[in-house]
């Protein structure tokens, strides 16, 4: 899921680059906040790597043992669904994503602040994708399609039919989604377009989460949680980077 190499070369640029932002931006970039984050997202990324070359795979006898009726009902029904149309569609939708934030530039007033916006997409990519995978290998829920009874026993016994909680393909979305309207919102307040993106922004992650639903990987509340983690990461990173107004005092 990470590569280390490609993480520090990408944390290097980031500490290349602070003290870059312009001085019309919305943001700016600075020790107090960008350490914490780059700190806490190196930490987990570490931790996930060590978890998850510890995890063991289902065995057999695990899996046979499993039991529908022994998952919360509400979520139940997921386990009968493994649909791979479902599947590829998410991966549609996800892997494209990732560059969802670089359509921004399309904006003269946002390209001029070159740097904000790709160090803050950069920082709240990897929180979302680290916090993800150090919940999968610490919680170490059984996917629905495990307890499908016509899927392939191979399938089960790979070690990613334990990562069901919670969604990545979901996280990630919304994460990029949220991301992409907060900061077009910031720069452009007063816009027209601002109901249109924010409905588009939601409507995404919400069409990942029931493909993943449908395509077997993930109960609801694996959705509900990587949602509203994606979506979280996406607004509170551009947050944390807004300047804050200087108001002059006035004297009597």
């Amino acid at each position: 899921m990470f590569c280390l190499e490609k993480i520090f070369l990408l944390l290097f640029c980031v500490f290349l680059v602070f003290r870059l932002d312009a001085q019309n931006s919305p943001y700016e970039l600075s020790w107090k906040v960008d350490g914490p984050i780059l700190g806490t997202g190196l930490g987990l990324v570490g931790t996930y790597i060590y978890m998850e070359s510890n995890t063991k795979t289902l065995t057999e006898n695990d899996i046979l043992t499993l039991d529908a009726n022994q998952v919360p009902r509400w979520e139940r029904w997921a386990t009968r669904y493994d649909s791979k149309a479902s599947r590829k569609m998410t991966d549609y939708i996800m892997y494209p994503s990732f560059a969802m934030p670089t359509t921004l530039l399309a904006s003269a007033k946002i390209r001029s602040d070159k740097w904000t916006v790709p160090v803050m997409a950069i920082e709240s990519m990897v929180l979302t994708a680290s916090f993800t995978g150090l919940t999968k290998a610490t919680v170490l829920r059984t996917r629905p399609f495990v307890y499908n009874d016509a899927v392939n026993m191979d399938r089960k016994l790979e070690k990613e039919a334990r990562y069901s909680f919670f969604s990545g393909h979901t996280a990630q979305v919304a994460n990029a989604t949220f991301f992409t309207a907060k900061v077009y919102a910031d720069y452009y307040p007063d816009s027209k377009w601002k109901p249109l993106i924010w409905t588009a922004a939601a409507a995404l992650p919400t069409a990942t989460a029931l493909g993943r639903i449908f395509g077997g990987k993930h109960f609801p509340l694996d959705v509900i949680i990587g949602y509203v983690l994606g979506a979280g990461t996406g607004w509170l990173v551009p947050h944390l980077h807004k300047k804050k107004r200087k108001y002059t005092r006035i004297k009597l």
